[in-house]
């Protein structure tokens, strides 16, 4: 259904509250994924210190392996938590236009 250019516009503001709760919603859970990502990377880092130290190669090489998995979900994670930011932010600008 194709509304009108001022008619969408309400349209779009009469669903800004639900909006900015899911984004918020999302955002919430984005946070934590993204802290244990980034922890797990940091444990991983670890295990390749401690592989390395103890002359174990192969198992350095194991734990280099899983690191690099980690961060690619944590990069992944971290992108969609900075732009769940970003939607926020946006939301957050066009919330005083309800209060007109």
């Amino acid at each position: 259904m194709d509304f009108p250019k001022h008619l969408g516009l309400c349209y779009n503001l009469s669903n800004l509250p639900s909006s900015i709760i899911e984004v918020l919603a999302l955002q919430q859970r984005a946070e934590p994924q993204y802290s244990q990502a980034h922890a797990a990377v940091l444990q991983w880092e670890k295990r390749v210190k401690l592989s390395l130290d103890e002359g174990d190669a192969f198992l350095a090489k194991e734990a280099l392996r899983h690191k690099k998995n980690h961060i690619n979900t944590a990069n992944i994670s971290k992108n969609q938590l900075e732009n769940l930011n970003i939607q926020v932010d946006k939301l957050k600008e066009k919330l005083p236009i309800l209060g007109r």
